[in-house]
């Protein structure tokens, strides 16, 4: 995938925008990331709720968090290879 912002199309995250980059996974930006927990995020991130989005890495869970909960988000990230 070629670098630039795109618009996740499917997913959890559809409709975020997302800055690519092409060292990651492709799945990341396409939606299908993960859809497992997709169910228990909608459950557990209500409105007014806070999150924290622990090893964060490119926080594309804390922007789905945020939207969710209408909230701030705090994302962490420990490994310094994965700080942008």
């Amino acid at each position: 995938m070629r670098p630039g912002v795109r618009r996740v199309p499917i997913g959890i995250a559809a409709g975020l925008r997302m800055e690519v980059d092409p060292a990651a996974p492709v799945h990341i930006y396409l939606g299908t990331a993960e859809v497992e927990i997709a169910r228990h995020l909608r459950r557990l991130a209500t409105p007014g709720c806070r999150c924290f989005d622990v090893g964060g890495d490119n926080a594309d869970y804390a922007m789905v968090l945020a939207r969710l909960t209408h909230e701030p988000v705090t994302s962490f990230e420990f490994d310094p290879a994965g700080i942008d």
